[in-house]
């Protein structure tokens, strides 16, 4: 793939010109990038990017030993790199499955419903006698079974079984 035009050699790219080269350049471009990036819209952007600046910038090129489509891959590359910087500031990683907690679809009814719901058991909560209190939130949330309960608060089995 030869990327010098002996008519590019004067300097600049006419429009008629350029268009030749989106065409023999466009797909290449495409998949310099796709291949660098390993994302098709980043790929996509990269390229649209890169045809923009050679735009642009067509009536500044100049032959200097490599040609139009050289000079291409030079922008892409920029292109690329300027985007990989930007990624690596921004620090953002990517979706892997199994090393990322589920997403819960926390919606504002079900979050205010929550509130409600807490604000019943905290209510419910302080109408028990102290040890009544210990036992259930022993129990609901810290998980533990009435024996365990039992040997914490050093109360018979029963006692907590009634509180429960």
């Amino acid at each position: 793939a030869d990327f010098e035009s002996p008519s590019s050699r004067q300097g600049g790219i006419d429009s008629e010109r350029f268009d030749h080269f989106f065409d023999l350049y466009y797909d290449r471009i495409f998949r310099y990038s796709f291949w660098r990036s390993r994302d098709h819209d980043i790929a996509a952007d990269v390229c649209a990017e890169t045809f923009l600046r050679a735009w642009e910038r067509r009536h500044q090129f100049r032959w200097r030993g490599f040609g139009f489509g050289a000079w291409l891959f030079q922008i892409a590359r920029s292109v690329l790199s300027h985007h990989e910087r930007r990624q690596a500031r921004r620090r953002e990683t990517r979706f892997a499955p199994g090393l990322h907690d589920p997403v819960e679809a926390d919606t504002p009814e079900l979050l205010l419903g929550r509130e409600r719901d807490l604000a019943l058991v905290r209510q419910c909560l302080a109408e028990q006698t102290y040890a009544a209190q210990e036992s259930m939130i022993l129990h609901h949330f810290d998980g533990m079974t009435a024996r365990q309960i039992a040997g914490v608060l050093s109360t018979p089995l029963g006692t907590v079984h009634s509180h429960l």
